[in-house]
């Protein structure tokens, strides 16, 4: 397999016992998946100046061996499909000596910079679709159905409000998926099982400066715009 990313966990990723958790490994792998749409002839579509960018929609990870900042860590993997305007890529996270540390996949939109509307790939990625070997995790697929109904948050207390910040966001000016996951696992709690995967569905985006309130009840959490009562982002196990 291809590798998209390599270096070593930084602190500042990791959670405060410095292990690496769900949001670690999200955060690297939105970075390969930058790499693999280079790969895919589609320049820098995380780059302010983009003129298309790839919009996260849902992510799963899978945690199978323990990380701490300042390990050295590799991303390995690539496309495992593709419709008209949105691909899954999943990657392979490695250490130093090969061991597995976790798994991810990643649904992603081809959007407008200017507008976030999804739309066709170029035909220089359909191409190279057909040209990268096929990834194959062995997972199910993910719907917004694996996720827990965003009715039941209203029934429950917030178990975590704030508003996210400027160092939250992305070169578009909206709040990262890992960010998200990070609130979500605060109030949720991280999975304490072996191999548990913890699957994130984005909704619609979150914005720095925007309060959001966040909820949680048997392992999955909801996060919704404090303001306007929108479902902003669920997590599920």
């Amino acid at each position: 397999m291809d590798e998209f990313w390599r270096g070593r966990l930084s602190p500042d990723a990791c959670a405060a016992s410095g292990a690496a958790d769900a949001r670690t490994h999200l955060a690297i792998a939105t970075e390969a998946l930058g790499g693999l749409a280079a790969a895919l002839g589609l320049g820098a579509p995380f780059a302010a100046s983009a003129l298309a960018r790839l919009s996260l929609h849902s992510a799963e990870i899978e945690i199978t061996g323990a990380a701490k900042a300042g390990d050295a860590v590799r991303l390995t993997g690539g496309v495992a499909g593709w419709t008209e305007d949105a691909l899954t890529a999943v990657f392979t996270h490695s250490d130093a000596d090969g061991g597995a540390l976790a798994r991810t996949r990643i649904r992603a939109r081809h959007v407008s910079a200017r507008s976030f509307e999804a739309f066709a790939w170029p035909r220089r990625a359909t191409e190279a679709f057909g040209r990268l070997p096929a990834q194959d995790t062995g997972w199910q697929a993910l719907t917004e159905s694996d996720a827990p109904g965003l009715e039941q948050a209203q029934e429950l207390a917030a178990a975590g409000r704030g508003v996210f910040g400027a160092a939250d966001a992305d070169t578009a000016g909206r709040v990262t998926a890992h960010a998200i996951l990070g609130r979500l696992l605060d109030a949720a709690g991280e999975a304490d099982e072996a191999g548990a995967r913890t699957n994130l569905v984005l909704h619609i985006a979150a914005l720095p400066g925007r309060p959001y309130a966040v909820f949680a009840k048997d392992g999955g959490a909801w996060m919704l715009d404090a303001a306007s009562g929108r479902a902003l982002a669920e997590l599920a196990r």
